[in-house]
């Protein structure tokens, strides 16, 4: 089983000339009148779907028990996930100007339509408005098994699930070795995106102590996939390494002809323990590694997962920011040279930190809004140097936000709230709106 997954890993490299770049793009949803959108209840997220499909012609993507839980688009594809909130998986492009154009056709349709079903969409990691217990989880049963399992290791396995979103932002790789370079600095650099792109100060209709409530809810969620495991952050760090403690956590649940059930086993072997074929060990692989959130995932693509959802005029920033980092050795070799100080210690009490108080956490001798400013230089370089289409103006928002103000965006969510806002919650609803 290592075989066939470092295999399949390695299967996924490609020539830099055709690399591409992709995000994952979640909202939450939520009514007109502030209460929680249900799966088929009206104002239900079904209605959104259903709409979404016969508007624009849309493919069926997965059905369960006859009711549809996906749609598959040209700009990618378009989910549900646990707590109604809508995930576009945008189709990979070559340039962030191709990319920027999917998300504003997706982001004009989903508002068309969620006029229609009285349904609003939020731009923002947490729910502002909603505690996770008034929200009702989407009913499938790989989400009920996985929400009774995070009541057992930690304490808000429950607001991931219903009340965060985030953007994730997926690039390829040239081979194992410009894999592995990119893995091992996406670990290290995990603290400083999280703070850099900190934009959940509200939760709840409370005013949280937290930049980042969203950082704080992974940090109390499940430490056992999810993080920052110690044991893959070293520098030497090889791809069967990363395949074996993949295979070693312990599944939440295992898939037997289309059914879930708990486990209670070890790890992904001690679940399954033999396969008719390598069909089915590929499919079930693949469902294993699903159920595991380290802040970068590998596929045959990398997967970053650290970045808070954001405001739609930095939406663009995240993915920017990641390809003008990635975007040669030399700039990575520069990236690993400005975090150079920081110990594997350092790292993993840093990602404890950044919640409070984000790119103003005090760190060594100064702060991390020092670090950030250094490494959005650096990005907009690689993008310059790497880039003949002007990609770096999708980084200039965020750029601008913390080299002039010293600001996160929760810092300019929170300006907002005192000074345009009175401080009223409620009042803040289309500001929170794509």
């Amino acid at each position: 089983m290592l075989e066939l997954l470092s295999k399949y890993i390695k299967n996924g490299a490609k020539p830099k000339e055709n690399h591409k770049i992709g995000a994952e793009y979640e909202l939450i949803s939520i009514t007109n009148d502030m209460t929680p959108v249900s799966f088929t209840d009206k104002p239900s997220i079904l209605c959104v779907l259903k709409s979404l499909q016969s508007k624009y012609k849309l493919e069926t993507g997965e059905i369960i028990d006859n009711k549809l839980f996906s749609l598959n688009a040209k700009v990618g594809s378009i989910t549900i996930e646990p707590g109604c909130q809508i995930e576009l998986s945008a189709t990979p492009r070559k340039t962030i100007h191709e990319l920027h154009s999917d998300l504003q056709k997706y982001s004009n349709a989903l508002k068309e339509i969620g006029q229609n079903c009285n349904i609003k969409f939020l731009a923002t990691s947490m729910n502002p408005y909603l505690h996770p217990d008034q929200i009702p989880l989407l009913p499938k049963k790989r989400y009920q098994i996985m929400d009774k399992l995070f009541r057992t290791t930690g304490t808000h396995g429950r607001y991931m699930m219903r009340a965060s979103a985030s953007i994730q932002v997926c690039i390829d790789y040239e081979n194992e070795k410009d894999l592995m370079k990119k893995y091992v600095l996406s670990l290290f650099l995990s603290p400083f995106v999280k703070a850099l792109f900190s934009s959940s100060p509200f939760c709840a209709g409370q005013l949280t102590p937290y930049l980042s409530m969203r950082s704080y809810i992974w940090n109390n969620m499940d430490p056992a996939r999810s993080g920052l495991p110690r044991e893959l952050m070293k520098h030497d760090l090889t791809l069967e390494q990363y395949c074996q403690y993949i295979l070693d956590i312990k599944p939440m649940f295992i898939e037997t002809n289309g059914d879930y059930t708990p486990v209670t086993t070890k790890g992904f072997l001690d679940s399954y323990p033999e396969f008719t074929n390598q069909d089915e060990a590929f499919k079930k692989l693949m469902l294993h590694m699903s159920q595991t959130f380290i802040e970068t995932r590998i596929n045959q693509y990398l997967e970053f997962r650290s970045p808070d959802a954001q405001l739609p005029q930095f939406q663009m920033s995240v993915p920017a920011f990641y390809k003008g980092l990635f975007s040669s050795n030399s700039i990575m070799d520069e990236a690993f040279e400005i975090i150079k100080d920081f110990s594997v210690d350092d790292i993993q009490d840093l990602l404890l930190d950044i919640p409070t108080q984000a790119i103003h956490t005090k760190v060594k001798s100064s702060s991390v809004l020092d670090y950030v400013k250094d490494l959005l230089l650096l990005s907009h370089k690689g993008l310059k140097e790497n880039s003949d289409s002007d990609e770096e103006k999708f980084l200039e928002p965020i750029m601008q936000l913390v080299l002039e103000d010293s600001y996160c965006p929760s810092d300019y969510i929170l300006r907002a709230y005192k000074k345009d806002y009175n401080e009223d919650l409620e009042s803040m609803f289309d500001f929170f709106s794509i």
